[in-house]
């Protein structure tokens, strides 16, 4: 047996055993799309791991025996399990084919599908089991590609980021005899400038972007952020993805890969692309590994940081930037907003395939904190079929959101400015436990809450539980349910759907439930938690995260 350190947790594995399965048997979960801008240099992925079909693991090119005394360092560390909770809520809540690194088939079916398959089909169903989506399925990336886009017409000072009126929709423009249409048609985005068509997402703006820039100029940008070639992340099975030829690329080409159509990539560069404009222009090679340690301290492996290139000037990077933070505080993607912090998105609608076989992916991207960014996280779903459609901002913003924040609060990154995001008071529950019911009724109405007995019980009778517990924070008006009796069990409610609701019909909605409610931020609510169908006790409390705005593309 051989002892090994793995981020600082002693385990004990067998001799022979590589550095990937000792990952493995110590909880280390295959790395996802979290691709991180580290201005420390430390070149590595800060934020991993979720689920396949049940199965853990982390593969890296690590593939050397451990040793004695070893130490090993990743940088995959609590912030995992926010990425599997979240994508696991939002796999309960849509139908979809798959997301980046989950598939949300049935385990049952897919245990049915392969006992009944040939041995062809089976080879094919383990393929898929251990196939990475992050590195080895490329798709159409959709309006996220806007973002390289608009860091090229502002490197080649072709148009500034606020040149008023510079571009114009009208729901549609003709290209090489195709009538090629903004997703907002028949309706238009009107007169824009180049920040307003990334905020509004306008496929016309970047159609017209393609009409100033050589194709050859266009195409080496494209090679620069390396689309059609392989990252050099210390993962096998990576996919290229597939880009036009630039010597036969037409005007018709140009203009929808200006938007995102017609080419594939897989997530990975797409999020290392973006992460080199977070990384004020500099592209940096991605890694998993970031060092292994001899039991003396010494190095036996460390994975060095890459510059690779700078692709775009720094002052190039930070308006992009500026215009990915305009995009999430009054375009497209402010499902991404996070109290506190000032954070950048885009969102990412796709067709896949085209006639008859058409389907469609929602992504989003999102960078935080915006004036110096540690996260770049990216999150795709794959043929999305549940009732509200299949538009990224809608399905994975939320997601990507609370990855963020997840992200923010763990690494302990200092709020931006405070938070003041709702004209409603909140107040913090007092403890009325072991106070009378006429006593607790007047310690609640003082702080601006009703009390509600949850069986029949005299003035005078002593209250043994309550709940909300003293110490939560709920708005004002809000319900705490009292227990006089130890053996009182709770009403138990299920959950609504609160998403697109206004904040007083949210609020309604909970109340009515005898449920709680604690907002965060201004609109129509677009995430909530506990999720819709969840059973939970009557006055607990449902936090809904609202954002102004009703354009999600």
């Amino acid at each position: 047996m051989v002892r090994v350190k793995i981020n600082g947790e002693n385990i004990i594995v067998e001799e022979n055993t590589t550095i990937l399965e000792a990952c493995k048997r110590a909880g280390y979960k295959i790395p996802t799309l979290c691709y991180l801008k580290d201005i420390n240099e430390i070149g590595a992925c800060k934020i991993c791991s979720v689920e396949v079909k049940g199965i853990d693991r982390l593969v890296t090119s690590c593939n050397n025996k451990v040793n004695e005394g070893m130490e090993i360092f990743t940088n995959t560390k609590k912030v995992r399990e926010a990425r599997k909770i979240n994508l696991s809520l939002i796999l309960s809540k849509h139908k979809f084919e798959c997301a980046t690194c989950i598939r949300s088939n049935d385990c049952l079916l897919e245990k049915i599908a392969y006992e009944n398959a040939d041995s062809k089909a089976r080879k094919k169903i383990l393929e898929d089991m251990w196939k990475n989506n992050a590195i080895s399925n490329a798709y159409e990336p959709g309006s996220s590609f806007k973002v390289i886009t608009t860091a090229a017409a502002l490197e080649e000072n072709l148009v500034g980021l606020d040149d008023k009126g510079r571009f114009n929709c009208t729901g549609s423009m003709k290209v090489g005899g195709w009538d090629i249409r903004c997703w907002r048609h028949p309706r238009s985005h009107g007169s824009q400038s180049l920040r307003e068509g990334l905020q509004n997402s306008c496929n016309p703006v970047f159609m017209q972007i393609s009409q100033l820039i050589s194709s050859d100029v266009f195409c080496d940008y494209i090679d620069a952020f390396k689309f059609g070639r392989k990252t050099g992340i210390d993962l096998p099975g990576e996919e290229t993805g597939v880009v036009h030829d630039k010597n036969s690329i037409t005007a018709v080409d140009m203009a929808t890969t200006a938007f995102g159509q017609t080419f594939s990539t897989t997530e990975l560069q797409l999020t290392a692309a973006i992460s080199a404009v977070a990384n004020n222009g500099m592209y940096m090679t991605p890694h998993v590994v970031k060092e292994i340690r001899s039991q003396d301290g010494k190095f036996s492996k460390k994975i060095e940081p890459n510059r690779e290139k700078q692709i775009v000037s720094e002052k190039t990077a930070k308006q992009v930037l500026s215009a990915l933070e305009s995009t999430a505080e009054v375009g497209t993607a402010k499902a991404v907003k996070i109290q506190g912090y000032r954070v950048g998105g885009k969102t990412a609608t796709a067709e896949q395939e085209r006639g008859s076989k058409l389907w469609y992916s929602g992504g989003f991207v999102g960078v935080a904190p915006i004036n110096d960014p540690e996260f770049v996280v990216t999150v795709y779903l794959y043929d999305p079929k549940g009732d509200e459609g299949h538009a990224g901002g809608i399905l994975a913003g939320p997601v990507v959101a609370n990855i963020l924040e997840e992200a923010l609060r763990y690494y302990d990154i200092k709020p931006d400015y405070k938070v003041q995001d709702t004209n409603m008071d909140e107040i913090i529950v007092p403890e009325v436990i072991g106070k009378t019911v006429k006593e607790a009724r007047q310690i609640l109405s003082d702080v601006g809450c009703r009390l509600e007995l949850n069986s029949k019980a005299t003035e005078d009778e002593i209250v043994k539980d309550q709940l909300p517990k003293e110490g939560a924070s709920i708005n004002k008006n809000s319900i705490v349910r009292v227990f006089t009796n130890e053996n009182d069990v709770n009403q138990t409610v299920t959950v609504p759907n609160l998403k697109g609701k206004s904040m007083v019909e949210c609020i309604e909605k909970l109340n009515s439930l005898g449920l709680n409610i604690r907002i965060i931020g201004k609109g129509n609510a677009v995430s909530q938690d506990p999720q819709q169908g969840t059973q939970i006790e009557k006055g607990s409390i449902i936090t809904v995260k609202f954002v102004e705005g009703n354009e999600w593309h």
